[in-house]
């Protein structure tokens, strides 16, 4: 009996975790965006990659080297990171050059009978530059976490033309674990648009875009809780 009761107890104790890896399409990770608004920059209309090493290999891509900032706004201009839905939000202007915001957009899209759908995967932040070293952000967890030059960057955010970003070597690994949903399997990309606007608060007609394509894979951890395992006695 003691060893049905064993059997049971283990069984018991054993929790599945739905978790799933990103495979990045492009070892570059950013493209032009398929869809771009009229006006919009891509990754290297916005970004000098000269000196970027991006190797992907199957734990994922390394990256290092640095990054040359090629746009050019006023850092007068607020820049901005929204969804495709962006709340309308009061916005107050300001006139310190370090505090101006810069809006940007983090939509999450799924590749379903032939066309791109959205899903409930969206970020938006109405000051990017005030944000983006908040260690609670995704783009802080898998991208600015690695500058080593952060007061420079923090400063001139991505505004002022010839900032280099310098990147300390990492794995980009991306990643959702323990999903208590749907079967998340299949074709994605995330659109990221930056959008600048003047001191009236009137958007710039030139912003920037871009996409990282790749498929959802659907893998299961099975973790066991260990249990002592001495026999029942009975008496």
């Amino acid at each position: 009996m003691y060893q049905t009761l064993l059997i049971l107890f283990v069984a018991l104790a054993i929790t599945w975790a739905t978790d799933y890896n990103a495979l990045i399409e492009d070892q570059g990770i950013y493209v032009q965006c398929s869809e771009a608004p009229a006006g919009s920059l891509g990754p290297h209309d916005g970004f000098n990659l000269d000196n970027m090493e991006m190797n992907m290999e199957p734990e994922g891509i390394y990256v290092s080297g640095n990054m040359t900032v090629k746009l050019n706004f006023s850092l007068s201009d607020r820049i901005s990171v929204s969804n495709s839905c962006p709340k309308q939000e009061e916005l107050s202007l300001r006139t310190h050059q370090d505090l101006i915001p810069f809006q940007a957009r983090f939509s999450v899209m799924h590749y379903e009978r032939g066309t791109w759908q959205p899903t409930m995967f969206n970020l938006h932040s109405a000051n990017f530059c005030e944000v983006m070293f908040d260690e609670d952000q995704y783009w802080f967890k898998y991208w600015f976490k690695h500058i080593r030059n952060r007061e420079e960057v923090r400063e001139k955010c991505l505004k002022v033309k010839d900032t280099v970003l310098v990147y300390n070597e990492f794995l980009m690994v991306l990643q959702l674990e323990n999903v208590n949903t749907s079967n998340l399997q299949g074709r994605y990309k995330a659109v990221i648009t930056l959008e600048a606007f003047d001191e009236h608060d009137v958007r710039r007609p030139t912003s920037f875009c871009v996409e990282i394509r790749g498929d959802l894979e659907r893998f299961q951890r099975c973790y066991i809780c260990v249990q002592d395992t001495t026999p029942l006695q009975t008496v």
